[in-house]
């Protein structure tokens, strides 16, 4: 399903006027902190988008594999705290996966679809378990995940839309959007 840039508008209008409306109602505590802890984080942020960014190296349909992927595992990563597992290499694998975005988009890697995937899903693990490790005392995990994967779709697609504008406007620049997200990385093994 292609969605015109003025769709994409009113679709992003809508989710948000569900995720306001949604917080106004008992028991949704969760939903908006969710939504908005994605945003907060300079490594998830640019993870997320940068997958994005990668899915638009993709062809036709494939191009939402990736982001699919990541989504899917970061569901399941969030769940993993809730069941008292403990992912103890989250941290690493989300700045091994910021290093890998940023590198892979700086040289242009092509790689199998299969392999991005699972690169995807793998990084999606490690960010969905520190999301869900975060999730604030007193709100309800159920919508702190709704709100969190929301999000994570919402920069997944300014990811494919910067990607795919870059790509229309100037191609040989889009390989730059590497840096930023190989520098967070870079930043997070540092610090």
């Amino acid at each position: 399903m292609n969605l015109s840039l003025k769709q994409s508008r009113w679709a992003a209008l809508a989710l948000f006027g569900l995720i306001t409306t949604a917080q106004a109602h008992p028991g949704h505590g969760g939903l908006l902190s969710g939504f908005t802890h994605p945003w907060n984080g300079a490594d998830h942020l640019a993870a997320m988008v940068a997958v994005g960014l990668w899915a638009t190296t993709m062809q036709g349909r494939q191009r939402f594999v990736l982001p699919l992927a990541f989504i899917t595992t970061t569901l399941l990563g969030a769940l993993l705290p809730a069941s008292a597992l403990l992912l103890s290499f989250a941290e690493q694998g989300i700045v091994l996966s910021l290093l890998v975005l940023g590198g892979g988009l700086l040289m242009m890697t092509k790689m199998p679809l299969q392999t991005a995937a699972v690169l995807m899903a793998l990084a999606g693990v490690c960010h969905g378990y520190a999301h869900g490790a975060e999730i604030p005392a007193g709100e309800s995990a159920t919508t702190f995940i709704i709100g969190m994967v929301a999000a994570t779709a919402i920069l997944h697609a300014l990811g494919l839309l910067a990607g795919r504008l870059t790509t229309l406007w100037k191609p040989q620049l889009a390989r730059f959007w590497g840096a930023p997200v190989a520098l967070v990385g870079i930043a997070g093994l540092i610090g």
